[in-house]
């Protein structure tokens, strides 16, 4: 695990951060256009089982059955959003990688802040996969909805605070770059 931050970290750049980030927007803004299968099940469904954090009463079969035919749309969004899990995973470790690399934290215990994409990422994978089982049985399966749910709040629990995290972090870089920048056309 430690070669693998070690690694990222090693490897970080502005490019390898910067493409990363361009690919996570691309497929963001063509995975949730109006047209888009995630769209059509949210305003069938309302809340969608995998925004809900915790362990709702009657969850996901409430959701599922107001899919209203759109079922197979929504298990083929549950397909179409692993690879934006796996964009947000190297998007994340790349920012978090070019922080840590900048700020020369990298031996730092902040490295392990690293984690959290792949955490997410991995829970986002179960949550999808049991809502694809969850919705071809209608949600009937309340021991499989509970472990859909956990992993749901998993995804949660690791994916927002990623978010904030390189959020934060590419307001650092951009001050780092800026005062290097300053710095140098005053030289």
């Amino acid at each position: 695990m430690q070669s693998w931050i070690n690694k990222r970290i090693d490897a970080a750049s502005w490019p390898r951060t910067l493409i990363s980030i361009a690919a996570l927007l691309a497929y963001s803004f063509w995975m949730y256009r109006p047209s888009g299968r995630f769209l059509q099940a949210k305003n069938s469904a309302g809340t969608l089982p995998e925004e809900m954090f915790g362990f709702p009463e009657n969850e996901p079969t409430r959701a599922i059955s107001q899919l209203f035919g759109l079922e197979g749309d929504y298990m083929l969004f549950q397909a179409i959003d692993i690879p934006y899990a796996v964009l947000n995973f190297f998007a994340f470790t790349a920012i978090f990688a070019l922080a840590l690399k900048s700020y020369r934290l990298s031996a730092t215990p902040l490295r392990f802040v690293m984690l959290l994409p792949a955490v997410y990422l991995i829970a986002e994978f179960f949550e999808n996969t049991l809502l694809v089982v969850l919705t071809r049985n209608a949600g009937e399966s309340a021991s499989l909805a509970h472990i859909q749910q956990a992993f749901t709040s998993l995804k949660l629990t690791a994916g927002f605070p990623s978010m904030i995290l390189a959020l934060l972090s590419l307001i650092a870089l951009s001050i780092l770059f800026l005062s290097k920048f300053i710095r140098g056309k005053s030289a």
